[in-house]
C-alpha cells in the first residue's frame, strides 16, 4: 500500500517535471509503473493496469482534438495578422483631410494589433508544445502499461 501512494505522489511529480527530458520521462515513467506492479497482486495490478491503459486511450483523441483546435486558431491568426498588416500600410499611405496626429493614432493602433496577434500565435504554439508533449508521455504511458498487461 506503501509503494502505490508512493506512485500516486512520483506520478504527481513526473507530470510537473515533465518537461525534463522525454528520455528521462521515460524511465521514469517505466519506474513508477514497476513501482506500482510490485506494490499489488498480480490480479489487482492487472485491473488497475487495465484501468490506467482505457485512461489514456480516452486521453489520446482528446489530446489530438485540443492540437488541431490550436493548429486551426493559428491559421485564424495568421490570417488575422495579414489583415493587419494590410491595415497598417493603409494607415501609412497619404490621405487627403487627415491631419498628421490621425494617421500617427492609426498607425499605433495597427501595430498595437499586429502585437497582440503575433502574441497570441506564439502563446498558441506554446500551448501546442505543451499538447505534444502530453501526448508524447500518454503514449509512453500506454506502452508502458500494455507491457505490464502482457505478463
Amino acid at each position: 500500500m506503501l509503494l502505490f501512494r508512493l506512485f500516486i505522489c512520483l506520478n504527481f511529480y513526473l507530470i510537473i517535471i515533465k518537461r525534463i527530458s522525454t528520455v528521462f520521462m521515460k524511465k521514469l515513467t517505466l519506474l513508477l509503473i514497476l513501482l506500482f506492479s510490485l506494490s499489488c497482486n498480480d490480479r489487482q495490478k492487472k485491473e488497475q493496469a487495465l484501468r490506467q491503459l482505457e485512461q489514456a486511450q480516452q486521453e489520446l483523441p482528446k489530446l489530438n482534438h485540443a492540437k488541431e483546435t490550436l493548429d486551426a486558431e493559428i491559421l485564424s491568426l495568421k490570417a488575422e495578422l495579414e489583415v493587419a498588416n494590410d491595415q497598417l500600410a493603409r494607415s501609412k499611405e497619404f490621405h487627403f483631410l487627415r491631419t498628421e496626429k490621425e494617421r500617427d493614432q492609426q498607425i499605433r493602433e495597427a501595430v498595437e494589433k499586429i502585437e497582440q496577434i503575433e502574441q497570441s500565435i506564439k502563446d498558441d504554439k506554446k500551448q501546442i508544445n505543451s499538447v505534444d508533449e502530453s501526448t508524447q508521455y500518454t503514449q509512453n504511458r500506454i506502452l508502458a502499461l500494455k507491457e505490464i498487461l502482457k505478463n
